[in-house]
């Protein structure tokens, strides 16, 4: 493993002094999408498609009154949704005529992202489903298609009725979805490929419960139709008014992460005031995701992505005398990156 480190500033100055000649430069390109598309994190998502189950449901309604409250002027969106397993990846695309409904939204062109869920159906929630629709939006949007999520889900209360065994659930279900949005990562590096962590929520909830922190207003776990004091309202397991609202505040911060939803005033998703601030469970639940974050995020002080912050000079202590000038473009989706060294020869001072 090569180490770089910046050059210390007494050193930096030294260093350009004698640089003779800049042996080598290139200015490499950081994104094949549209600008508006590759920057849809910064202004809005335009021409947003979502396609899902009744789990999927609650973040669509949320990221519709968010994404433009809090300024991302550029979002709209297409929803699609079909109860349980009928709106996996691979039943849509069964389902869905060639110019039907999203199929035929997407052949408009012009679509920047696209998030669909899992089901837990193998044979219909498989990389090759997801792959079979990256694909088809691709042939249609090639040139603004840039951002392509799955949203967990969770384990409902009537086959998982302790919170050990659902907090084991849903750890599987993380993990297969996680290892999905790799597989996709591999087969398609130009674009971003996340994972919505929502399902996560629930366990998390569900502990906070147990531990007496979420306030008199939530009563348990499960109430059949009681949405305003439960986390789950049914057998099947579907969210309760504040599961609800965390699923939206984890949607914005993960599709427009420069949001901090820990500091947002007055979210016009919420449904109550709630006692435990459900904006910081959201954000953690979100930072904790590896797979939840864009590949130019670097939240809390993480420099490991591609970002105006590397730019300086920067060298390997071990092969000291030489180095690399990075500079980042952000405006133009471009990178210079100049490799120098001393030219022994002569020593050159202007």
């Amino acid at each position: 493993m090569i180490r770089l480190v910046k050059t210390p500033k007494p050193q930096k100055k030294l260093l350009i002094r004698y640089v003779w000649p800049v042996v080598a430069s290139v200015t490499l390109s950081l994104t094949t999408a549209s600008g508006f598309a590759s920057d849809g994190y910064l202004q809005g998502f335009s021409q947003s498609i979502y396609m899902g189950h009744s789990f999927f449901k609650p973040g669509t309604k949320d990221i519709e009154l968010l994404a433009p409250f809090y300024g991302y002027s550029r979002h709209t969106q297409y929803t699609q949704t079909r109860g349980g397993t009928n709106g996996d990846p691979g039943s849509l695309w069964r389902d869905t005529g060639d110019n039907e409904l999203v199929k035929a939204e997407i052949k408009k062109g012009g679509v920047e992202i696209i998030g669909m869920t899992w089901t837990g159906d193998l044979a219909d929630s498989q990389f090759e489903d997801y792959a079979t629709w990256i694909d088809f939006i691709l042939q249609h949007n090639a040139d603004t298609f840039d951002t392509f999520f799955i949203q967990t889900v969770w384990a409902s209360y009537y086959m998982r009725p302790t919170y050990d065994s659902h907090r084991a659930t849903q750890d599987t279900i993380n993990a297969v979805i996680q290892d999905i949005v790799q597989q996709l990562r591999n087969a398609y590096p130009q674009l971003t490929i996340l994972t919505m962590p929502v399902g996560e929520a629930m366990s998390r909830l569900w502990q906070l419960y147990d531990q007496g922190q979420l306030g008199a207003e939530i009563w348990g776990v499960k109430s059949d139709g009681n949405r305003e004091n439960y986390l789950q309202i049914d057998n099947t397991g579907h969210a309760g008014n504040i599961m609800e609202d965390t699923i939206g505040l984890i949607w914005q911060q993960t599709i427009y992460p420069e949001t901090d939803i820990r500091n947002v005033a007055n979210p016009p998703n919420f449904q109550y005031d709630w006692t435990y601030d459900i904006r910081q469970l959201a954000y953690d639940i979100w930072k904790n995701d590896p797979y939840a974050h864009r590949y130019n995020d670097t939240p809390d002080g993480d420099f490991s992505a591609i970002n105006p912050g590397l730019n300086d000079a920067w060298y390997n202590p071990d092969t000291d005398g030489q180095g690399f000038f990075i500079t980042i473009f952000p405006g133009l989706e471009a990178m210079s990156l100049a490799w120098f060294t001393y030219d022994r020869s002569e020593e050159h001072t202007s």
